[in-house]
Protein backbone atom coordinates (compact mmCIF):
# COMPACT_ATOMS: atom_id res chain seq x y z
CA UNK A 1 0.00 0.00 0.00
CA UNK A 2 1.50 3.69 -0.58
CA UNK A 3 1.17 6.15 1.60
CA UNK A 4 -1.84 8.21 0.80
CA UNK A 5 -1.93 12.37 1.16
CA UNK A 6 -4.32 10.94 4.63
CA UNK A 7 -1.15 9.20 6.30
CA UNK A 8 -2.78 5.71 6.26
CA UNK A 9 -0.78 3.00 7.66
CA UNK A 10 2.11 1.31 5.17
CA UNK A 11 1.38 -2.12 5.04
CA UNK A 12 3.71 -4.56 3.80
CA UNK A 13 4.55 -8.51 3.78
CA UNK A 14 7.90 -9.93 3.69
CA UNK A 15 8.35 -13.98 2.97
CA UNK A 16 12.09 -15.87 3.83
CA UNK A 17 12.84 -19.02 3.85
CA UNK A 18 11.70 -19.52 7.31
CA UNK A 19 9.15 -17.07 8.22
CA UNK A 20 6.86 -14.29 7.05
CA UNK A 21 6.53 -11.33 7.96
CA UNK A 22 3.70 -8.54 7.98
CA UNK A 23 3.96 -5.24 9.16
CA UNK A 24 1.88 -2.02 9.27
CA UNK A 25 3.70 1.03 10.04
CA UNK A 26 2.54 4.50 10.92
CA UNK A 27 4.31 7.43 10.46
CA UNK A 28 4.07 11.16 11.10
CA UNK A 29 5.90 13.62 13.55
CA UNK A 30 9.52 11.95 13.72
CA UNK A 31 7.81 9.05 15.52
CA UNK A 32 7.15 5.58 13.58
CA UNK A 33 4.60 3.06 14.99
CA UNK A 34 5.36 -0.52 13.86
CA UNK A 35 2.65 -3.52 14.15
CA UNK A 36 3.70 -6.83 13.06
CA UNK A 37 3.04 -10.25 12.64
CA UNK A 38 5.88 -13.06 12.43
CA UNK A 39 4.67 -16.63 11.30
CA UNK A 40 7.09 -19.52 11.17
CA UNK A 41 7.42 -21.48 7.73
CA UNK A 42 8.43 -25.13 6.52
CA UNK A 43 9.69 -25.59 9.90
CA UNK A 44 8.15 -28.53 11.88
CA UNK A 45 10.17 -28.08 15.26
CA UNK A 46 8.90 -25.91 17.88
CA UNK A 47 12.39 -25.21 19.41
CA UNK A 48 13.48 -23.69 15.43
CA UNK A 49 9.89 -21.93 15.16
CA UNK A 50 10.19 -20.15 18.82
CA UNK A 51 14.07 -18.92 17.64
CA UNK A 52 12.82 -18.01 14.39
CA UNK A 53 10.47 -15.83 15.28
CA UNK A 54 12.86 -14.17 17.57
CA UNK A 55 15.35 -14.20 15.26
CA UNK A 56 13.26 -12.12 12.96
CA UNK A 57 11.85 -9.71 15.70
CA UNK A 58 15.96 -9.16 16.46
CA UNK A 59 16.77 -8.98 12.79
CA UNK A 60 13.82 -6.03 12.24
CA UNK A 61 15.06 -3.78 15.27
CA UNK A 62 18.95 -4.27 14.51
CA UNK A 63 18.22 -3.12 11.11
CA UNK A 64 16.31 -0.08 12.19
CA UNK A 65 18.65 0.50 15.24
CA UNK A 66 18.30 -0.21 18.87
CA UNK A 67 19.27 3.75 20.44
CA UNK A 68 15.36 4.77 18.16
CA UNK A 69 14.06 1.66 17.75
CA UNK A 70 12.15 0.42 21.48
CA UNK A 71 10.46 -2.95 21.50
CA UNK A 72 7.18 -2.84 23.97
CA UNK A 73 4.89 -5.58 23.79
CA UNK A 74 5.07 -8.85 22.57
CA UNK A 75 2.16 -11.62 22.66
CA UNK A 76 3.09 -15.21 21.46
CA UNK A 77 0.24 -17.33 20.66
CA UNK A 78 0.96 -20.80 21.22
CA UNK A 79 -0.38 -24.13 20.25
CA UNK A 80 0.22 -26.24 23.64
CA UNK A 81 1.59 -23.95 25.94
CA UNK A 82 1.84 -26.50 28.71
CA UNK A 83 4.49 -28.84 26.95
CA UNK A 84 6.18 -25.81 25.14
CA UNK A 85 6.90 -23.48 28.43
CA UNK A 86 10.43 -25.20 29.09
CA UNK A 87 11.65 -23.95 25.82
CA UNK A 88 9.82 -20.67 26.34
CA UNK A 89 12.32 -20.02 28.56
CA UNK A 90 15.33 -20.99 27.17
CA UNK A 91 15.05 -18.78 24.12
CA UNK A 92 15.30 -15.19 24.99
CA UNK A 93 18.21 -14.09 22.28
CA UNK A 94 16.43 -10.36 21.85
CA UNK A 95 17.16 -10.54 25.88
CA UNK A 96 20.82 -11.45 25.19
CA UNK A 97 21.33 -8.17 23.09
CA UNK A 98 19.57 -6.20 25.40
CA UNK A 99 16.42 -5.56 24.06
CA UNK A 100 13.16 -6.27 26.62
CA UNK A 101 9.56 -5.46 26.62
CA UNK A 102 6.29 -6.56 27.93
CA UNK A 103 5.51 -10.10 27.07
CA UNK A 104 2.30 -12.07 26.89
CA UNK A 105 2.55 -15.76 26.48
CA UNK A 106 -1.26 -17.42 26.10
CA UNK A 107 -2.28 -20.72 24.24
CA UNK A 108 -4.60 -19.80 21.45
CA UNK A 109 -3.16 -22.27 18.53
CA UNK A 110 -2.82 -20.15 15.21
CA UNK A 111 -4.65 -21.95 12.85
CA UNK A 112 -2.20 -21.61 9.81
CA UNK A 113 -0.74 -25.16 10.95
CA UNK A 114 2.14 -23.55 13.08
CA UNK A 115 3.04 -24.23 16.75
CA UNK A 116 3.50 -20.23 17.30
CA UNK A 117 2.96 -16.89 16.08
CA UNK A 118 4.26 -13.59 17.28
CA UNK A 119 3.15 -10.24 17.22
CA UNK A 120 5.21 -7.24 18.29
CA UNK A 121 4.67 -3.46 18.98
CA UNK A 122 7.58 -1.02 18.13
CA UNK A 123 8.04 2.50 18.50
CA UNK A 124 10.89 4.03 16.56
CA UNK A 125 11.30 7.90 17.33
CA UNK A 126 14.10 10.10 17.05
CA UNK A 127 12.84 12.09 20.31
CA UNK A 128 14.16 11.55 23.37
CA UNK A 129 12.19 9.14 25.27
CA UNK A 130 12.59 7.00 28.70
CA UNK A 131 11.63 3.50 29.06
CA UNK A 132 11.54 1.78 32.83
CA UNK A 133 12.03 -1.77 32.34
CA UNK A 134 12.46 -2.32 36.33
CA UNK A 135 9.28 -2.52 37.37
CA UNK A 136 8.85 -6.78 36.82
CA UNK A 137 8.89 -8.37 33.69
CA UNK A 138 5.06 -8.03 33.44
CA UNK A 139 5.19 -4.14 33.01
CA UNK A 140 6.99 -1.59 30.82
CA UNK A 141 6.62 2.02 31.17
CA UNK A 142 7.03 4.83 28.37
CA UNK A 143 7.45 8.07 28.97
CA UNK A 144 7.31 10.09 25.34
CA UNK A 145 6.45 14.00 26.09
CA UNK A 146 3.91 14.68 28.55
CA UNK A 147 2.62 11.20 28.57
CA UNK A 148 3.39 7.90 29.64
CA UNK A 149 2.35 4.41 28.42
CA UNK A 150 2.13 1.91 31.17
CA UNK A 151 2.00 -2.02 29.12
CA UNK A 152 1.45 -4.71 31.21
CA UNK A 153 1.41 -8.42 30.35
CA UNK A 154 0.34 -11.81 31.69
CA UNK A 155 -1.03 -10.48 35.47
CA UNK A 156 -2.49 -13.78 36.94
CA UNK A 157 -3.36 -14.30 40.48
CA UNK A 158 -0.89 -15.62 42.90
CA UNK A 159 -3.01 -18.72 44.16
CA UNK A 160 -5.10 -20.95 42.78
CA UNK A 161 -8.87 -20.45 43.20
CA UNK A 162 -12.11 -20.11 40.85
CA UNK A 163 -12.12 -17.61 38.57
CA UNK A 164 -13.89 -15.22 40.35
CA UNK A 165 -11.62 -15.13 42.81
CA UNK A 166 -8.49 -14.94 40.56
CA UNK A 167 -10.31 -12.35 38.68
CA UNK A 168 -10.85 -10.30 41.60
CA UNK A 169 -6.50 -10.37 42.62
CA UNK A 170 -5.81 -10.04 39.24
CA UNK A 171 -7.55 -6.51 39.81
CA UNK A 172 -6.70 -5.91 42.64
CA UNK A 173 -2.85 -6.06 42.27
CA UNK A 174 -3.25 -3.75 39.14
CA UNK A 175 -5.37 -1.12 40.56
CA UNK A 176 -2.13 -1.25 43.05
CA UNK A 177 0.47 -0.66 40.66
CA UNK A 178 -1.63 2.03 39.07
CA UNK A 179 -1.66 3.71 42.39
CA UNK A 180 1.95 3.10 43.27
CA UNK A 181 2.82 4.84 39.53
CA UNK A 182 0.50 7.56 39.83
CA UNK A 183 -2.41 6.19 37.75
CA UNK A 184 -5.39 6.18 38.43
CA UNK A 185 -7.09 2.44 37.12
CA UNK A 186 -11.06 4.51 35.73
CA UNK A 187 -9.73 7.22 33.97
CA UNK A 188 -6.01 5.88 32.77
CA UNK A 189 -6.93 2.30 31.86
CA UNK A 190 -7.49 2.13 28.19
CA UNK A 191 -7.91 -1.21 26.76
CA UNK A 192 -7.19 -5.29 29.30
CA UNK A 193 -7.64 -8.19 27.65
CA UNK A 194 -9.05 -11.36 30.06
CA UNK A 195 -8.14 -14.97 28.70
CA UNK A 196 -10.23 -17.28 30.33
CA UNK A 197 -9.37 -20.97 30.85
CA UNK A 198 -12.41 -23.06 29.97
CA UNK A 199 -14.41 -20.02 28.65
CA UNK A 200 -18.05 -21.62 28.56
CA UNK A 201 -17.22 -22.47 32.55
CA UNK A 202 -15.30 -19.72 33.78
CA UNK A 203 -16.30 -16.72 32.06
CA UNK A 204 -19.18 -15.90 34.18
CA UNK A 205 -17.11 -15.67 37.59
CA UNK A 206 -14.41 -13.12 35.60
CA UNK A 207 -17.92 -11.14 34.60
CA UNK A 208 -19.42 -11.10 38.10
CA UNK A 209 -15.09 -9.97 39.47
CA UNK A 210 -15.17 -7.64 36.64
CA UNK A 211 -18.97 -5.88 38.10
CA UNK A 212 -18.01 -6.07 41.64
CA UNK A 213 -14.52 -3.97 41.25
CA UNK A 214 -15.90 -1.61 38.65
CA UNK A 215 -18.73 -0.85 41.19
CA UNK A 216 -16.04 0.08 43.59
CA UNK A 217 -14.37 2.84 41.44
CA UNK A 218 -17.12 4.05 39.47
CA UNK A 219 -17.24 2.72 36.35
CA UNK A 220 -21.24 2.09 36.16
CA UNK A 221 -23.72 2.59 32.91
CA UNK A 222 -24.19 6.34 33.50
CA UNK A 223 -20.13 6.39 33.64
CA UNK A 224 -17.50 4.95 31.19
CA UNK A 225 -15.79 1.02 31.31
CA UNK A 226 -12.67 -0.11 29.51
CA UNK A 227 -12.51 -1.44 26.17
CA UNK A 228 -11.72 -4.79 26.63
CA UNK A 229 -11.27 -8.52 25.28
CA UNK A 230 -12.67 -11.44 26.99
CA UNK A 231 -12.09 -14.92 25.63
CA UNK A 232 -10.81 -18.78 25.82
CA UNK A 233 -6.92 -18.57 26.26
CA UNK A 234 -4.87 -20.56 28.71
CA UNK A 235 -1.79 -19.65 30.71
CA UNK A 236 1.23 -22.03 31.36
CA UNK A 237 0.50 -22.70 34.64
CA UNK A 238 -2.47 -25.04 34.52
CA UNK A 239 -3.68 -23.55 38.11
CA UNK A 240 -4.67 -20.01 36.74
CA UNK A 241 -8.05 -19.71 35.12
CA UNK A 242 -7.75 -16.10 34.29
CA UNK A 243 -5.11 -14.16 32.59
CA UNK A 244 -4.84 -10.45 31.82
CA UNK A 245 -3.11 -7.89 29.54
CA UNK A 246 -3.37 -4.17 30.16
CA UNK A 247 -2.66 -0.95 28.79
CA UNK A 248 -3.10 2.64 30.62
CA UNK A 249 -1.91 6.41 29.85
CA UNK A 250 -0.86 9.08 31.91
CA UNK A 251 -1.43 12.64 31.10
CA UNK A 252 -4.49 12.75 28.69
CA UNK A 253 -6.63 15.32 29.03
CA UNK A 254 -10.21 13.95 29.76
CA UNK A 255 -11.21 15.16 26.03
CA UNK A 256 -8.20 13.45 24.53
CA UNK A 257 -10.62 9.86 25.22
CA UNK A 258 -14.10 9.38 24.04
CA UNK A 259 -15.95 5.87 23.78
CA UNK A 260 -17.09 4.45 20.88
CA UNK A 261 -20.68 3.22 21.02
CA UNK A 262 -22.32 2.37 17.42
CA UNK A 263 -25.39 2.44 18.70
CA UNK A 264 -26.94 2.17 15.09
CA UNK A 265 -24.79 -1.41 15.09
CA UNK A 266 -24.59 -2.75 18.60
CA UNK A 267 -26.15 -2.33 22.06
CA UNK A 268 -24.39 -0.89 25.28
CA UNK A 269 -22.66 -4.04 27.00
CA UNK A 270 -24.64 -3.73 30.47
CA UNK A 271 -27.75 -4.46 28.64
CA UNK A 272 -26.28 -8.51 28.80
CA UNK A 273 -24.67 -8.39 32.30
CA UNK A 274 -20.99 -7.00 31.15
CA UNK A 275 -19.02 -4.28 31.92
CA UNK A 276 -16.95 -3.17 28.70
CA UNK A 277 -16.81 0.02 26.30
CA UNK A 278 -16.93 -1.48 22.46
CA UNK A 279 -14.11 0.86 21.28
CA UNK A 280 -11.56 3.64 22.87
CA UNK A 281 -10.33 6.72 20.74
CA UNK A 282 -7.82 8.41 22.41
CA UNK A 283 -6.28 11.72 20.26
CA UNK A 284 -2.78 13.01 20.71
CA UNK A 285 -2.23 16.13 18.68
CA UNK A 286 -0.76 13.94 15.63
CA UNK A 287 -2.59 10.84 15.80
CA UNK A 288 -5.63 9.16 16.95
CA UNK A 289 -5.23 5.63 17.80
CA UNK A 290 -8.96 3.43 18.52
CA UNK A 291 -8.79 0.53 20.44
CA UNK A 292 -11.81 -1.67 18.97
CA UNK A 293 -12.42 -4.68 21.72
CA UNK A 294 -13.93 -8.26 20.32
CA UNK A 295 -16.76 -7.57 18.03
CA UNK A 296 -18.60 -10.54 17.22
CA UNK A 297 -21.69 -11.04 14.77
CA UNK A 298 -24.42 -9.06 17.32
CA UNK A 299 -27.24 -6.55 16.80
CA UNK A 300 -28.38 -3.51 18.45
CA UNK A 301 -30.45 -5.23 20.97
CA UNK A 302 -27.72 -7.71 21.97
CA UNK A 303 -29.18 -10.59 19.80
CA UNK A 304 -26.68 -12.98 17.10
CA UNK A 305 -26.67 -12.24 14.26
CA UNK A 306 -26.33 -15.32 11.25
CA UNK A 307 -26.34 -18.39 13.75
CA UNK A 308 -24.35 -20.95 12.63
CA UNK A 309 -23.15 -19.25 9.51
CA UNK A 310 -19.57 -18.43 9.93
CA UNK A 311 -19.55 -16.20 6.85
CA UNK A 312 -22.20 -14.11 7.81
CA UNK A 313 -21.04 -13.85 11.37
CA UNK A 314 -17.93 -12.58 9.73
CA UNK A 315 -19.21 -10.08 7.40
CA UNK A 316 -21.66 -8.42 10.17
CA UNK A 317 -18.68 -8.40 12.82
CA UNK A 318 -16.65 -6.31 10.22
CA UNK A 319 -19.71 -4.46 9.54
CA UNK A 320 -19.78 -3.48 13.02
CA UNK A 321 -16.14 -2.33 13.53
CA UNK A 322 -16.94 -0.20 10.54
CA UNK A 323 -19.37 1.71 12.18
CA UNK A 324 -17.44 2.21 14.96
CA UNK A 325 -14.40 3.30 13.56
CA UNK A 326 -16.81 5.69 11.32
CA UNK A 327 -17.90 6.93 14.69
CA UNK A 328 -14.15 8.57 15.02
CA UNK A 329 -13.57 9.35 11.12
CA UNK A 330 -11.78 5.72 10.18
CA UNK A 331 -12.86 3.16 8.33
CA UNK A 332 -10.71 -0.39 7.85
CA UNK A 333 -7.70 1.39 5.82
CA UNK A 334 -6.53 2.81 9.06
CA UNK A 335 -6.50 -0.97 10.82
CA UNK A 336 -2.93 -1.38 11.86
CA UNK A 337 -3.78 -5.33 13.09
CA UNK A 338 -6.48 -8.10 13.33
CA UNK A 339 -6.85 -10.86 15.82
CA UNK A 340 -9.44 -13.17 14.75
CA UNK A 341 -10.91 -15.74 17.18
CA UNK A 342 -12.72 -18.96 15.99
CA UNK A 343 -14.51 -21.39 17.64
CA UNK A 344 -14.36 -24.01 15.43
CA UNK A 345 -11.11 -25.27 13.74
CA UNK A 346 -12.84 -26.36 10.21
CA UNK A 347 -13.76 -22.75 9.91
CA UNK A 348 -10.62 -21.85 9.17
CA UNK A 349 -9.75 -22.15 5.79
CA UNK A 350 -12.95 -20.32 4.48
CA UNK A 351 -12.38 -17.72 7.09
CA UNK A 352 -8.51 -17.37 6.23
CA UNK A 353 -9.70 -17.16 2.33
CA UNK A 354 -12.30 -14.16 3.38
CA UNK A 355 -9.45 -12.45 5.18
CA UNK A 356 -6.77 -12.28 2.77
CA UNK A 357 -9.43 -11.58 0.40
CA UNK A 358 -10.31 -8.28 1.65
CA UNK A 359 -7.24 -7.37 3.72
CA UNK A 360 -4.42 -9.09 1.93
CA UNK A 361 -1.80 -6.76 3.10
CA UNK A 362 -3.44 -6.20 7.50
CA UNK A 363 -1.26 -8.05 9.60
CA UNK A 364 -3.63 -10.53 11.57
CA UNK A 365 -3.39 -13.74 13.08
CA UNK A 366 -6.14 -16.19 13.49
CA UNK A 367 -6.45 -18.50 16.68
CA UNK A 368 -8.62 -20.91 17.67
CA UNK A 369 -10.61 -19.07 21.19
CA UNK A 370 -14.22 -19.76 21.69
CA UNK A 371 -15.95 -16.62 22.26
CA UNK A 372 -17.25 -15.85 25.62
CA UNK A 373 -21.00 -16.90 24.02
CA UNK A 374 -21.38 -20.28 22.71
CA UNK A 375 -23.28 -18.85 19.38
CA UNK A 376 -20.72 -16.42 18.00
CA UNK A 377 -18.47 -18.49 15.86
CA UNK A 378 -15.96 -15.92 14.87
CA UNK A 379 -14.74 -12.52 17.12
CA UNK A 380 -12.32 -9.96 15.71
CA UNK A 381 -10.53 -7.12 17.95
CA UNK A 382 -8.21 -4.31 16.18
CA UNK A 383 -6.18 -1.42 16.46
CA UNK A 384 -6.43 1.51 13.92
CA UNK A 385 -4.56 4.82 13.65
CA UNK A 386 -5.71 7.81 12.20
CA UNK A 387 -3.59 10.86 11.12
CA UNK A 388 -5.09 14.30 13.04
CA UNK A 389 -3.98 17.63 13.66
CA UNK A 390 -4.97 18.96 16.81
CA UNK A 391 -3.15 22.12 17.89
CA UNK A 392 -4.22 22.22 21.86
CA UNK A 393 -2.46 18.25 22.66
CA UNK A 394 0.94 17.44 22.56
CA UNK A 395 1.47 15.20 19.91
CA UNK A 396 2.34 11.32 20.62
Amino acid sequence: MKRESNMLPVMWNKSGKKCDMSISTFTKERTSEHHIMITPRGINNFYEQYQVLKEALLSFILERGKKNCHLIFQRIFFSDITNQSEIISEVDMLKDNGIESTISWIQQPPLNHVKCTLYAYLIETEDFIKIDHTLTPKHIELEKGSYSHLWSGRLISSESGDSYAQTEEIFHHYDLLLKEKAYDFAEMCHRTWLYVRDVDTNYQGVVEARNAYFDTIGLIPSNHFVTSTGIEGRDLDVKKNVVMDAYAVKGLQKEQVRYISALSHLNPTHEYGVRFERGTAIDFGDRRHIYISGTASIDNKGEIVHPNHIILQADRAMENISALLKEEEANTDNIMQMIIYLRDVADYEIIEKYYNERYPNTPKVIVLAPVCRPGWLIEIECIAIKSVNIPAYPNF
